[in-house]
């Protein structure tokens, strides 16, 4: 689980095993940062934004020694003018995908990386379409070399990218593609990045990242259903640029920052926040079953306590991931917990790690 300035690793069982607080290896942190584990080359991979001065930033990756995670080695590879804001790392065979709130992508070699302070590259694209972050992918099994990111380019047009070849072999392609989808009204169309309400406070309803399988790509974005917020989960088929979308709804409650995550047997399974507008914040579990089946929008965690008052961050902690060992999913999302919370000093959101075992 990743926070803003640490990383905390646990065992399966839940106990702690070790933490790891990073530094700069230029400027000064920024953070908004994201984690993801690299099955082939069995490392971590860190992203987060520093300060470079002068208007200048940078996105800092970090790549752990080995599974253990107990070193790590620290690049700044991309940089520009202005804020590179919400960096993400697509993680593939062989390169690192970097997009972020903005209109550039980079590419590094992963082997650049694994020795630290690796030569700063310049951006693959810099004319990306996009009315929000573009949004990384994770992968389920093992990555192929193609990297994606995905994001809504307006209400009705999904905008994915694909990119192939390394900066070693001089090849590397980018190629944006379209898919006409279904009309979201929903932040950032028209309404505040702090949409969804529960006693009193306004939390956040940003954007997840993606998880891609078998070419598929698989995203979740919150949308409006009457006067409520439900989850909407796409399915994007890379090899016919299509898109199949599922919606979910559960009554009495809003469900937002929705993330999804697919198993080895191509499952794809669903966590989001959800509550009632008095609250408090609880976690709802959905999905689709490889064979079309859809599983409901149910209640698994309810919320222990309420969660302030105001304008609540949630930040970027929803996420998912494939188990390596055994192809089952984790997934991670916010809730109301018990106060004081040891981890977080803000407010009494809480972080849930869920774990789906495919049977």
């Amino acid at each position: 689980m990743v926070g803003q300035w640490t990383a905390y690793f646990y065992k399966k069982d839940g106990t702690a095993d070790h933490q790891y607080t990073w530094t700069a290896a230029q400027g000064s942190l920024v953070s908004d940062t994201h984690i993801v584990y690299d099955k082939p080359s069995k490392r971590w991979f860190l992203t987060t934004i520093v300060n470079l001065g002068n208007n200048n930033f940078g996105t800092q990756i970090m790549v752990s020694s080995d599974a253990t995670a107990s070193s790590w080695k620290a690049s700044v590879p991309a940089k520009q003018m202005g804020l590179i804001d919400n960096p993400q790392p697509t993680v593939t065979s062989d390169k690192v995908l970097i997009v972020f709130h903005g209109h550039s992508a980079w590419v590094v070699d992963k082997a650049d990386l694994y020795g630290g302070n690796a030569a700063v590259v310049q951006p693959t694209s810099t004319t990306l379409p996009a009315a929000d972050n573009w949004v990384a992918v994770k992968y389920g099994g093992d990555p192929p070399s193609v990297a994606y990111a995905v994001t809504l380019i307006d209400q009705t047009t999904l905008g994915w990218i694909s990119v192939d070849g390394t900066n070693a072999a001089n090849n590397v392609t980018l190629k944006v593609n379209m898919i006409t989808v279904p009309r979201v009204d929903s932040y950032p169309f028209g309404q505040s990045l702090f949409a969804a309400t529960a006693n009193g406070a306004t939390y956040e309803n940003g954007e997840v990242k993606a998880m891609a399988q078998n070419g598929h790509i698989y995203w979740a974005k919150t949308i409006t259903c009457g006067n409520s917020l439900c989850e909407r989960l796409y399915d994007v088929d890379t090899a016919t640029n299509t898109a199949k979308t599922t919606d979910f709804s559960m009554a009495n409650n809003q469900m937002w920052f929705g993330v999804p995550g697919v198993d080895q047997y191509q499952n794809v399974w669903m966590l989001a926040t959800a509550s009632t507008t008095q609250g408090p914040l609880g976690l709802a579990l959905m999905g689709v079953y490889s064979s079309g089946k859809v599983y409901s929008a149910t209640n698994i965690l309810m919320g222990k306590a309420q969660v302030g008052r105001g304008t609540v961050r949630m930040g970027d902690y929803a996420s998912a991931a494939q188990d390596p060992t055994d192809g089952s999913v984790w997934l991670i999302g916010s809730y109301g917990a018990t106060n004081p919370n040891p981890l977080n000093r803000e407010n009494n959101l809480g972080c849930r790690a869920v774990h789906v075992t495919p049977q």
